[in-house]
């Protein structure tokens, strides 16, 4: 487990560290890896931080957080044709969030709500990602709220070579959510979550 850059979350046994320094986010992708290699056949690249979920001192959950690219760009909206433009809400202070990975289950909602919180001390108000349906059935079981997103066809050379193989498991769409209604809506389940055996 990563022993800097950490700080608790919910309850004593669960907590949530934002993993940006090289050696963090290394460790944290190790862990995504072995899940996508499970699920998908590939390795994931490398975000540009992470969301972590330790429980009891080991990591069992993570979700992604890319920047914008040299263009002011995440890959998501280069790669679905996004146009700013016609996007609702105002579609600033950004961030891409992906590369949930879980061994656990439930743990999700806790990399979901580290995510806002980490995102919105930074000054990061709005998510863009892609999901499943099932996926999305599940947050919004959570009480998150998607906004739908106007794209093209996905456009598979703007995804990094090593992403690829993943779409050919996944029937994705874009999706934006709000930080604050993330953080507001599973502040509960993030505080009060426990696992059962």
């Amino acid at each position: 487990m990563v022993q800097s850059e950490q700080r608790t979350l919910g309850t004593p046994r669960f907590e949530a560290f934002f993993a940006e320094s090289p050696g963090a986010r290394a460790e944290v992708n190790a862990f995504v890896a072995t899940v996508y290699r499970s699920e998908y056949g590939a390795d994931p690249p490398l975000a540009d931080a992470y969301a972590a979920v330790t429980f009891c001192g080991n990591l069992v959950c993570c979700a992604g957080i890319d920047w914008p690219g040299p263009d002011g760009r995440l890959v998501t909206e280069r790669a679905y044709g996004i146009e700013r433009a016609k996007i609702c809400p105002p579609f600033t202070g950004v961030a891409q969030l992906g590369r949930w990975a879980s061994n656990t289950p439930k743990a999700g909602g806790l990399a979901l709500y580290a995510a806002a919180v980490f995102a919105l001390e930074r000054g990061v108000t709005i998510a863009l990602g892609e999901i499943s349906e099932l996926g999305r059935q599940h947050c919004t079981r959570l009480g998150l709220r998607f906004h739908d997103v106007p794209h093209s066809e996905l456009d598979l050379t703007q995804i990094p070579e090593v992403a690829r193989p993943t779409y050919a498991k996944r029937d994705m769409r874009p999706f934006l959510l709000e930080f604050s209604q993330v953080r507001s809506a599973l502040h509960g389940y993030a505080a009060g979550l426990s696992l059962r055996k």
